[in-house]
Order: C-alpha cells, then structure tokens, then sequence
C-alpha cells in the first residue's frame, strides 16, 4: 500500500494502479483491502480510466457501504455517472 501511495503522490497512476491491484486479496485484512481501493479509485481517476475507477468504487462500496470522506468525496462523481 505504502509503494503504491507514493507512485501515485508522485504523479505515477498507472504504475499505482499495477502495484495495488495484483495485492487485492481475500487474504488481506478487510482494511488492507480497502486501502487499496481507495488508491486505486485515485490513481485511475488522474488516469482518465473512469470505467476503471467505477469497477473499483463498486468494489470499495461492497466492502465498507460507507467510506471515508476523503474517498467519498473523491468518488462523488463515479457516484453520479453510475446512476445517470
């Protein structure tokens, strides 16, 4: 999680993206899980990959039906999109 946060603090979505998403895991703590979500919404809004960004979000939304505000507002307009 910590590698992925910097590639996409440091302007490297994609890369973000490739490091977080082969962590994904029914092993990993639900928070871990989450975690990752979360970066990965991020990363694939500044990647212009909105459908990615929607997959993901539903992802983060089936794990925890209320995120954190920070992700909630990052994800209003995945929100939006999905139910126009």
């Amino acid at each position: 999680i910590v590698y992925a946060d910097f590639l996409y603090l440091n302007d490297e979505a994609i890369k973000s993206i490739e490091i977080a998403l082969p962590s994904m895991s029914k092993e990993n703590t639900k928070a871990t899980n989450i975690s990752l979500l979360e970066v990965m919404i991020k990363a694939a809004i500044d990647a212009n990959a909105m459908g990615n960004a929607k997959y993901y979000y539903q992802n983060l939304i089936n794990l925890d039906s209320t995120p954190d505000a920070l992700s909630e507002d990052v994800s209003i307009k995945i929100y939006y999109d999905l139910i126009n």
